[in-house]
């Protein structure tokens, strides 16, 4: 199943990965965050103290799906995005929902590809999953 995005815009290292009108393949993407807070006893203290040491990341995971007329055109284009990571193994990822932008440093952790074929189209398959840093 496929998912068209319609307000969504995902970039890495100003490379657009994702922008409306293009597809999510599945039906659900998503990404996770962690924090050094921590809670500290106290000597004679009702409650621990929290500290937060500042070093948040998270990761996000995702797939595109593109579709093409022919397969040299799919494998070009998963080539074409494999370098862009071989090239840009960290940067910023930049993920817009509308007018509403949330940017990261990153990295990439991950990248997989698959070429299948539909009744009229050769797909492209492109999955992604990357860790965020410093927002």
């Amino acid at each position: 199943m496929r998912i068209k995005s319609n307000v969504i815009t995902i970039e890495y290292a100003d490379e657009v990965l994702l922008q409306p009108g293009g597809h999510l393949n599945g039906q659900d993407y998503g990404g996770s965050r962690s924090f050094t807070s921590t809670a500290e006893d106290v000597v004679d203290a009702d409650s621990p103290v929290i500290r937060s040491y500042g070093n948040a990341q998270g990761s996000m995971n995702f797939d595109v799906c593109i579709d093409f007329g022919s397969e040299d055109e799919a494998i070009t284009e998963a080539m074409t995005r494999v370098h862009h990571l071989e090239t840009h193994q960290s940067g910023v990822f930049k993920l817009k929902v509308g007018d509403t932008v949330n940017a990261w440093q990153a990295g990439i952790q991950s990248a997989d590809w698959s070429i299948s074929y539909t009744v009229d189209t050769v797909r492209l398959t492109f999955s992604y999953s990357f860790i965020l840093g410093a927002s």
